[in-house]
């Protein structure tokens, strides 16, 4: 079986790593040696025959090559049972990871036949490899053949170097864009003027930025060493991915400009403060004008109200009242209840993983709302905004993401255990962008968390205090009565409630047709490796798990969660404390080999404040119920395999 071995050095440049390598010789005399030395900048890692047994039955040896690019270098090579000692890469994870750790190197090893990775961070990818995506014609459109999409980034044309932040970085002060005056207005637009102007042969040009934000949303790459296409959404990368993406973008757009102060600003989508934030921002709406796009939802400019759960495609009689109780409440289960990473950000995704599908509580709802609200409705594919491919064509995307780590910020200071993941895989995953001047630089994600060390900041808004101080009532104890469920989809008793349980192999998927009621048991035991981490019973999270959602790939829908509100349905208000969250996918174009038609997700959200509010103490076993809000239909299926409830 074909196994491959990254070892990544933090080596200086590219060619003294390649000719560090070149040197080495592929097999001793008696071909068996794999590597006789490897040495990447300060350190160095011996990979020599006995004299680096590691234990194990499967063992390594040459019969392949040593392919370098920059600071990463990969060895491919065959297993061999053989009594010598060579590297086990079957059983000894741990010790090669120890042993590349001494010598500074990060290591992944995975199957090219089962594309099983061992754990490393994620790393740039082999950019010869591009290929186009591709989109079948979502279903409730007019008919059109499939298409593809070519996102490639244009090649470097000087050495990729890795990026160093400046020791004073000049700041950078985003401000709301419904607060902004004329001349910065005027200021803002010139500098897409002069974005937009660029030909599509300079990375820098609007087009291009574009294309970065396509080619790591839509599978155009594969992982370095791996079938796996390389995606930056649905998991602990979509947060730093796209605050380094800004940061290049404001550099660029203030180099044109030759205004080194000049700032993004942010579309305050979550201020319901009736200040102007809720709606489309007014600067991007001047028919003409740089920052406008045509591709927008017509149904949703000035002054309608942003939905953040996409709650008025699927009831138009909302009043706006309503659409701000359910939009606090949106943003306070989103973020607020987020109480852990894995919940808030996402969950691990390392190098050779397969499509990432645990995306966390702001990616999921409300991040994805904003960009199927505003996308066209009369588009194929609900361009601009409406489709990752195209989003990034559109200058409010970047209004729209600023705020998204505005909120990633403040989601930072709310406390608990809520602070950013620390796993080497995380810290280490390294990203591509083109800098002010065009030429591609290298970054991590270490070097991100801290907003203060980019120069980027964030003025501070009251609409802020409203989610995070919100108050969810229980519906007995609400004077709205929207809910309007027929006797058909709705069970009489909890005894005709079945339990779904947790997902398994073999197991059939369960139809989500309009809304899917079943129950759920509450885990009695915590695992023993919450108890080693020293976490408190106090601390836990209850976090309810949707396994295996199917939805599909190319059009929009949302599913809406509540607990013990068998009742709920389509009308229900998201403004209860039954309400736990929501999973809306945003349309995406499937990389080469991947499934065009439908994508699996699972879904989580905490639901420990939920249960309180409800006085929920002593009860095992709870109701849940999945409300198709947009979709669960015979032409936008949705279906779920398992539902379980677990400590975090």
């Amino acid at each position: 079986m074909a196994t491959s071995i990254l070892l990544s050095s933090s080596g200086p440049s590219c060619a003294s790593t390649r000719s560090k390598c070149d040197g080495l010789p592929a097999t001793s005399a008696d071909g068996k040696l794999l590597v006789s030395s490897l040495t990447g900048g300060r350190s160095s890692l011996w990979i020599r025959g006995a004299k680096t047994s590691l234990p194990g039955k499967k063992q390594v040896h040459s019969s392949a090559f040593c392919l370098v690019r920059r600071r990463t270098v990969i060895v491919r090579a065959q297993e061999e049972q053989d009594q010598e000692g060579q590297i086990n890469v079957n059983g000894g994870r741990r010790e090669l990871i120890q042993a590349a750790s001494i010598a500074g190197l990060s290591l992944l090893s995975s199957s090219t036949r089962s594309g099983i990775a061992w754990g490393a961070p994620v790393v740039p990818p082999d950019l010869t490899t591009c290929a186009p995506a591709s989109v079948t014609t979502p279903p409730g459109v007019p008919a059109a053949p499939a298409t593809t999409v070519n996102c490639c980034l244009l090649p470097p044309t000087k050495p990729i170097v890795d990026y160093k932040l400046p020791t004073k970085p000049q700041i950078h002060k985003r401000r709301p864009a419904h607060k902004v005056d004329a001349d910065y207005i005027q200021k803002y637009n010139k500098a897409y003027e002069l974005m937009r102007a660029l030909p599509t042969t300079d990375p820098r040009s609007l087009m291009r930025q574009a294309d970065i934000h396509c080619a790591f949303c839509n599978g155009a790459y594969n992982q370095l060493g791996s079938t796996n296409k390389l995606q930056v959404h649905f998991s602990w990368l979509f947060l730093p991915w796209h605050r380094w993406y800004l940061y290049f973008h404001e550099r660029i757009l203030a180099h044109l400009i030759g205004d080194p102060k000049f700032s993004l600003v942010y579309w305050n989508w979550d201020n319901q403060a009736n200040v102007g934030g809720n709606i489309m921002p007014a600067m991007f709406n001047q028919q003409g004008s740089a920052l406008y796009d045509a591709k927008r939802n017509q149904n949703h400019l000035p002054p309608v109200l942003n939905t953040l759960a996409l709650s008025d495609l699927g009831n138009t009689n909302l009043t706006n009242e309503q659409i701000i109780q359910d939009n606090l409440n949106v943003m306070y289960q989103s973020v607020v209840t987020a109480s852990t990473p894995d919940l808030f950000m996402g969950k691990k995704y390392s190098a050779g993983d397969p499509e990432p599908n645990i995306g966390g509580t702001l990616e999921n709802a409300p991040h994805t709302a904003i960009h199927a609200w505003t996308g066209s409705d009369k588009e194929t594919y609900l361009e601009d905004m409406g489709n990752f491919y195209s989003a990034a064509r559109d200058p409010i995307f970047y209004a729209h993401h600023s705020n998204v780590d505005r909120l990633w910020a403040v989601w930072n200071t709310i406390g608990g255990r809520r602070r950013d993941h620390t796993d080497p895989d995380f810290l280490n995953a390294q990203f591509l962008f083109y800098d002010e001047c065009g030429d591609m630089v290298r970054v991590r994600v270490e070097d991100a968390l801290d907003n203060s060390k980019l120069g980027v900041s964030y003025l501070k808004v009251n609409g802020d205090k409203l989610w995070l101080n919100f108050e969810p009532q229980p519906l007995s104890a609400t004077t709205t009565t929207t809910t309007t469920t027929t006797t058909d989809v709705t069970p009489k008793s909890i005894d005709e409630i079945p339990e779904l349980g947790p997902s398994s192999p073999g197991k059939s998927a369960t139809n989500v047709d309009k809304k899917l009621v079943s129950l759920a048991k509450r885990p009695t035991v915590i695992p023993q490796e919450l108890l080693d981490k020293g976490l408190a019973q106090e601390d836990l999270e209850e976090v309810l798990v949707l396994e295996d959602v199917q939805v599909p790939r190319n059009v929009a829908s949302h599913i809406a969660v509540f607990i013990n509100l068998p009742d709920a349905d389509a009308n229900t208000p998201l403004s209860i404390a039954e309400y736990v969250g929501s999973f809306i996918n945003v349309p995406h174009f499937a990389g080469e080999g991947m499934d065009m038609s439908m994508r699996s997700v699972i879904v989580r959200f905490g639901i420990k404040d939920n249960l309180r509010r409800l006085g929920i103490t002593d009860p095992s076993t709870i109701t849940v119920t999945i409300v198709a809000k947009l979709g669960g239909s015979e032409s936008v299926p949705i279906s779920v395999k398992g539902i379980k409830i677990e400590y975090e």
